[in-house]
């Protein structure tokens, strides 16, 4: 597919760290979504500077996404608390992406 080597990439700026796990994810509808933790980036984050962060989409195809078929293309959740500010959320193609977590 033409995202094969592409990213979700967004600019986010942390004001307070998370207390507990952030998942990124991405929905394609009934049962058919995919999160990818992204706390470890949220943490090593300088507070209150932006920074870039992205996922690889074939992060989210492992978690069987169907790409084709997205209906909420970002959902950023915690059952905690996260003060932060979200800017320019991109789907980018060819992206240099870290490695997909575990």
């Amino acid at each position: 597919s033409a995202y094969a080597r592409g990213a979700l990439v967004f600019d986010i700026k942390v004001d307070a760290k998370p207390s507990a796990e952030v998942s990124l994810g991405i929905t394609c509808g009934s049962d058919c979504g995919g999160d990818i933790p992204i706390t470890q980036q949220l943490n090593d984050a300088t507070p209150g500077e932006w920074t870039s962060v992205a996922i690889a989409l074939e992060c989210f195809a492992q978690k069987r996404v169907k790409l084709d078929m997205v209906l909420t293309p970002f959902t950023l959740s915690t059952k905690g608390t996260l003060d932060a500010s979200l800017y320019n959320l991109r789907i980018e193609k060819n992206t240099k992406a870290p490695a997909c977590p575990e």
